[in-house]
C-alpha cells in the first residue's frame, strides 16, 4: 500500500517499538547498531549488510565489475527492484536462481583513496583513533581508505551477533490501515548452493519489524548526465565511456588522451594519477565556482564544460568544450559526476522517496515525516562525516525508545520547505554548509533531549561534545576550505 502514515500531531513515538531492522553494515549501520543496543530498550535489533564484510563504501574491490551506465539514465532505470516471488499461504521461504541484475555491490574506493577529515573528529567518539599502521599514514591525522574499512569492521564487530551478512533487503511493505502493522521486509540471502543446472540459489524469506533505520549511504548507483551527441558515441564505442566509479590506480593510461569530468575528490585524483603516464589529460569543470584541486603537469589541461559530442562518419569522435576548444578521439572520458540516491526497496511503499538527487521529506535529513518509525542515517555530507552520523544515531535511538519527541507535522514540513526553496533539487540540499555544521549538529542535540542520556536508569549513549582542541581544528578545516573553494587559479576564480 502507498497510503502516507497518519504522523501524530505530537510528533511521539506512534507505540512501543520492540525491534528495529537496520539495513547497511557501512559507518552508518555500525553507529546506529550500537546506539540502538546501549540504550537497551529493544527485544530485537538485527542489521542486514548485502555483502559479507562490513565496511560499507570504505571496501576496496581491487577488480570491480565493468559498469554499463548509459547517460542521462536515472536509478530507477538503472536499480530497478527485483521482482519478489510469491509466497503462496504457508509457505515462508524459497530457494531461487540468483538474478543476473546489476546491483552494484562494488564500491567507488581505490587504492590512493586517502580521509580528508582529521582523525580526531572523523573517528566515533569513544573510538576517536583509526590504529592505522605506519605504511598507511598519508600524512599526519589522514590514512588510506582500508585503514577506515578496518575501524568500521571493528566497531561493528562489537555487536556481531546482531549483523547478518550477505542479505539483501528487497522490499519493503505496511499496511498502514492498521494502527498495529509492523514493517514487513522480503529478504534475499545469498546460499553456497547451486541447482541441478549449476545457478546460485538465494533463499527468499521475510520478517516484520517495528522501526527501519536505513543505513545504505549513497555511493552506489553512478550517474552520467546527457550531452548532446554523448549516447551516439556510447553505443558507438561504449568502452571509451566510464564512470570514476570503476576506476582502480592500477588502471593504464599509457600514452592516451583522456578526458576526466569533475573536479571533486576522486575527479582530481584520477587526473593526478593518469598524468603520469597519459599522453594528455583534460579536466572539465563544470562552473567558475567550482572548486579545483589542481597540480600543474604538462599535460594537464583544465577546460570548462563539454557542450556537445560529434561522432563523425568516418568514426571519430569530436568532443566540444564552452570555450569552442575541440579535443578529437579521446582514449577514455571518465565521468566524475556523483551518485543517485536509490532506494529500490522502498520503491512499492513510497514510489517518490527519493528525486534522486534529494530525499524530500526527511526531517533533518533524518526522519521520514510520512512515518516516522522510518529514519535514514549517513544522508548528510559535509557534516564531519562519521561523527555526524553518531550524532544522528543518538537522536534516532532515543525516538524509537520513547524518550524524546519530534516536533509537530507542520513544523516538519515547514523545514523541508524551506530547505527546498533554498537548495532546490539538487545535491546541495543534504550538504550541510561550511559554517552551518556545528549548528546543524546542536539541532540535533537540542532535539534530542541533550548532551546526557535522558532515560531514567541513564542507558544509552550521550551525544558527542567537542574539546577546545577539536573546536580548533574544526576552524582550521573551515579557513583551509574558504580558502580552497575562494583562491584563484589562472585568472578564474574557483
Amino acid at each position: 500500500m502507498t497510503q502516507d502514515h497518519p504522523n501524530s500531531q505530537s510528533g511521539s513515538v506512534p507505540r512501543k517499538v520492540r525491534s528495529v531492522a537496520i539495513i547497511g553494515g557501512g559507518a552508518s549501520g555500525a553507529i546506529a547498531l550500537d546506539s540502538l543496543k546501549k540504550i537497551d530498550q529493544f527485544d530485537e535489533i538485527v542489521l542486514y549488510e548485502r555483502r559479507n564484510v562490513p565496511g560499507g563504501v570504505w571496501y576496496l574491490d581491487n577488480k570491480p565489475n565493468k559498469l554499463d551506465v548509459p547517460p542521462g539514465l536515472t536509478q530507477e532505470y538503472l536499480d530497478p527492484k527485483l521482482k519478489i516471488p510469491e509466497f503462496k499461504e504457508g509457505i515462508a521461504e524459497l530457494k531461487l536462481p540468483r538474478s543476473n541484475q546489476e546491483r552494484y555491490i562494488h564500491t567507488a574506493s581505490y587504492e590512493n583513496l586517502k580521509t580528508n577529515i582529521p582523525e580526531q573528529l572523523m573517528t566515533f567518539s569513544d573510538e576517536k583513533t583509526w590504529s592505522a599502521p605506519p605504511e598507511l599514514i598519508v600524512e599526519k591525522d589522514y590514512v588510506r581508505g582500508t585503514v577506515i574499512q578496518k575501524y568500521i569492521e571493528k566497531y561493528i564487530n562489537r555487536n556481531k551477533s546482531h549483523v547478518v551478512y550477505n542479505t539483501t533487503i528487497e522490499s519493503i511493505d505496511k499496511d498502514y490501515s492498521n494502527p498495529e502493522a509492523k514493517f514487513k521486509l522480503t529478504l534475499r540471502t545469498e546460499l553456497d548452493e547451486t541447482n541441478s543446472s549449476g545457478e546460485n540459489l538465494d533463499k527468499w524469506h521475510y520478517r516484520e519489524f517495528d522501526a527501519v533505520v536505513i543505513a545504505t549511504g549513497h555511493y552506489h548507483v553512478p550517474y552520467i548526465p546527457n550531452v548532446p551527441g554523448l549516447n551516439e558515441v556510447y553505443n558507438r564505442y561504449p568502452h571509451k565511456i566510464s564512470h570514476s566509479k570503476t576506476f582502480r590506480a592500477t588502471d593504464d593510461f599509457t600514452n592516451q588522451k583522456i578526458i576526466v569530468i569533475g573536479t571533486r575528490a576522486s575527479g582530481a585524483d584520477i587526473v593526478e594519477i593518469a598524468s603520469s603516464s597519459a599522453r594528455e589529460v583534460y579536466q572539465s569543470k563544470r562552473t567558475k565556482e567550482a572548486a579545483l584541486r589542481w597540480k600543474d603537469a604538462d599535460n594537464s589541461i583544465l577546460k570548462p564544460i563539454i557542450t556537445k559530442y560529434e561522432l563523425t562518419s568516418s568514426g571519430e569522435v569530436k568532443v566540444y568544450f564552452e570555450d569552442g576548444s575541440v579535443v578529437e578521439n579521446p582514449d577514455q572520458i571518465i565521468y566524475a559526476t556523483g551518485f543517485r540516491y536509490s532506494y529500490p526497496f522502498l520503491r512499492g511503499l513510497y514510489p517518490n522517496f527519493t528525486t534522486g538527487y534529494i530525499i524530500p521529506d526527511l526531517y533533518k535529513h533524518t526522519f521520514f515525516i510520512k512515518d516516522p518509525l522510518l529514519s535514514v542515517i549517513g544522508v548528510p555530507t559535509d557534516a564531519i562525516s562519521f561523527r555526524a552520523f553518531e550524532f544522528q544515531s543518538v537522536l534516532v535511538s532515543r525516538y524509537l525508545a520513547g524518550l524524546i519527541s519530534l516536533p509537530p507535522l507542520e513544523e516538519q514540513l515547514q523545514w523541508t520547505n524551506e530547505r527546498f526553496v533554498l537548495k532546490g533539487d539538487t545535491r546541495s540540499y543534504h550538504t550541510i554548509d561550511f559554517d552551518n555544521k556545528l549548528p546543524y549538529l546542536q539541532s540535533l542535540v537540542d532535539l534530542g533531549g541533550g548532551v546526557d542520556p535522558i532515560d531514567p536508569e541513564k542507558k544509552g549513549r550521550p551525544f558527542p561534545t567537542w574539546t577546545e582542541e577539536d573546536l580548533a581544528k574544526h576552524q582550521e578545516i573551515l579557513e583551509k576550505l574558504a580558502k580552497f573553494f575562494g583562491r584563484v587559479k589562472e585568472g578564474v576564480t574557483v
